[in-house]
């Protein structure tokens, strides 16, 4: 599958194992790569830094286990 055609990977098998090269190919792509736990709520996430020019108005999905987004003001002042 060309990875022009993907949207994210959800990496949900045990024992699943990537290469920094395709971890690269996806962040240059602006694509995710989540990996959850046991209960497939997001355990990790790798976000591009830089996003693909198609996805740069995307925002990255809320804190695992968060039932809601942040507003702007309190992702600033959040961990201060």
């Amino acid at each position: 599958m060309p990875l022009d055609d993907i949207t994210a990977v959800l990496a949900t098998a045990r024992g699943t194992s990537v290469s920094v090269a395709l971890l690269a190919a996806l962040a240059e792509r602006g694509l995710p790569f989540v990996v959850p736990a046991t209960n497939f709520a997001p355990a990790a996430l790798l976000w591009p830094l830089a996003g693909h020019h198609c996805t740069g108005r995307r925002k990255p999905p809320p804190e695992a286990g968060s039932n809601r987004h942040l507003r702007p003001a309190e992702t600033a002042t959040r961990g201060r």
